[in-house]
């Protein structure tokens, strides 16, 4: 009967001695290739003990796991995404995609939505767009009605040029 090996060695079959696992290894069954990594270390896919995953895994359960989101660099779970691979965009489902819709804007990698009533937007205080029913003010906001002093034209509102063209 053999004693129990320390932690990070394994027996050498031909030898009956203890051998050294792998660096960072706590537990290995052959010399180059670990089954449990030692605290703080995770098991990649090479079966190596890293401290850090690749970009698109994730550390999980003492492994590093693959994102399943295609083009994502970091997942929060398996199936979301918190970081895309240039040039896609975090969409708001933590899916990656390459164009944000017309009711959201890019910014620092992650698509986010418009502004209250906006429909189309260069960013969350400049719409371009309003929704139905709404009009565009000259400080790119989406308004229930026109201010005084302007008019209502396709959706937007103009300034007045003259007193008589404002009725």
């Amino acid at each position: 009967m053999c004693p129990p090996m320390p932690i990070g060695t394994m027996k050498n079959e031909e030898t009956g001695k203890c051998v050294k696992c792998i660096e960072n290894s706590g537990k290995c069954n052959k010399k180059e290739s670990c089954i449990v990594c030692k605290l703080g270390f995770y098991l990649n896919c090479d079966d190596k003990c890293v401290r850090e995953c690749k970009k698109g895994e994730r550390k999980f359960d003492g492994h590093c796991v693959k994102c399943t989101t295609k083009h994502c660099d970091d997942c929060e779970d398996q199936d979301h995404c918190k970081k895309c691979e240039r040039p896609f965009l975090l969409n708001k489902k933590k899916e990656c995609v390459l164009h944000c819709g017309d009711d959201q804007y890019e910014d620092d990698g992650e698509c986010k939505p418009c502004g209250t009533y906006c429909e189309k937007c260069h960013n969350k205080e400049k719409c371009i767009k309003c929704e139905n029913g709404k009009f565009l003010d000259k400080d790119g906001k989406c308004k229930d009605h026109c201010p005084e002093r302007s008019i209502e034209n396709d959706g937007r509102c103009i300034p007045c040029k003259t007193e008589e063209k404002c009725h």
